[in-house]
C-alpha cells in the first residue's frame, strides 16, 4: 500500500493528499514554538506555501516551502528556520476523530 521512495529510504502513504487552498492549519518555527493560525494557499509535492497571521501583526506573513511537523525530513536534515513547520489545528483533528477517521500525514520522504 505504501510507496517507498528510496533515494532517502523513507515510506510514504500513496493516498495522501496535501491540505487545498485556503484550508486552515497551525505554523511554528519549530515544532515546540508558538503558533499562528496560517492559511494555505499553495501546496507541492512536499511542503506547502502560507500566509501566517501572527498576533502581534496586522498583515499576513508569506512562507514558502514549509513542510508538516512529524515530517522525517525535518529530523533528518533540521528545520529550515526561515519555513518552519506547520501542523493540523485542534479543530481539525476533533472534527477527524468525530467522523471516524484520522488525519493522514502528509508525503515525506
Amino acid at each position: 500500500m505504501a510507496k517507498t521512495n528510496a533515494s532517502y529510504g523513507g515510506e510514504r502513504p500513496a493516498e495522501y493528499k496535501m491540505p487545498d487552498p485556503p484550508a486552515v492549519v497551525v505554523w511554528r518555527n519549530d515544532p515546540s514554538g508558538d503558533s499562528s493560525y496560517a492559511i494555505v494557499t499553495r501546496y507541492n509535492r512536499y511542503s506547502v506555501n502560507l500566509m501566517i497571521f501572527p498576533p502581534d501583526s496586522r498583515v499576513g506573513v508569506p512562507k514558502d516551502g514549509v513542510r508538516f511537523e512529524d515530517d522525517p525530513w525535518n529530523k533528518t536534515n533540521g528545520i529550515n528556520p526561515d519555513s518552519g513547520v506547520w501542523g493540523y489545528t485542534a479543530e481539525s483533528l476533533l472534527l477527524a476523530k468525530l467522523a471516524g477517521g484520522i488525519h493522514p500525514k502528509p508525503e515525506t520522504f
